[in-house]
């Protein structure tokens, strides 16, 4: 464990507690292991600073950013789940939850960050109105993570489109193209 700053930094391996092994529950982290571990390397990815989450539900996916981060980790939610503040007792000194509308929040944002994890409003809607409020907040060189937001039932979406299940990266550089 990594002291500095006050910061908990650790190792994913020693996040495992945060998965229930039971296939039929999920344990306070809501993300499949593959896609956690993800998560943990891109928010480690170089130190990257700052980042935001937006949809925290138990406060799982906000230890893994947390642990792998020196920077604040903003969380950002709709409501608060009884068990939150108990699940990042331990990595609290980098988090600063937040309660409103994401994208409402993301309108009136000011502070550059280097990654954003959009893992709230799950529809196509709700994740684009995300992008749109949260995108030119992102430094260059800078990411932004999805998280199942095409699994919905949408009949007018491509089926192959619905089949990912994982983690969707967009590298935001001056010439990405798509």
């Amino acid at each position: 464990i990594c002291m500095d700053s006050g910061v908990n930094m650790i190792g994913f391996e020693e996040l495992t507690y945060l998965f229930n092994i039971k296939s039929n529950t999920r344990g306070i982290c809501r993300l499949n292991f593959d896609e956690a571990a993800m998560l943990y390397k891109y928010t480690k990815k170089d130190d990257i600073g700052d980042v935001v989450e937006i949809g925290r539900m138990h406060g799982g996916s906000t230890v893994i950013m947390s642990s792998a981060t020196t920077g604040i980790v903003h969380s950002i939610d709709i409501r608060m789940q009884p068990n939150v503040r108990k699940n990042i007792e331990s990595f609290k000194s980098n988090i600063r939850l937040i309660h409103g509308d994401s994208s409402t929040i993301g309108y009136n944002w000011s502070i550059p960050v280097s990654l954003i994890f959009i893992d709230g409003d799950h529809s196509l809607s709700g994740a684009t109105k995300d992008d749109k409020a949260w995108k030119n907040h992102i430094k260059i060189g800078g990411y932004m993570l999805l998280h199942d937001i095409l699994l919905c039932n949408d009949p007018e979406l491509d089926p192959d489109i619905k089949k990912f299940n994982l983690v969707e990266l967009l590298p935001l550089l001056p010439n990405f193209e798509q």
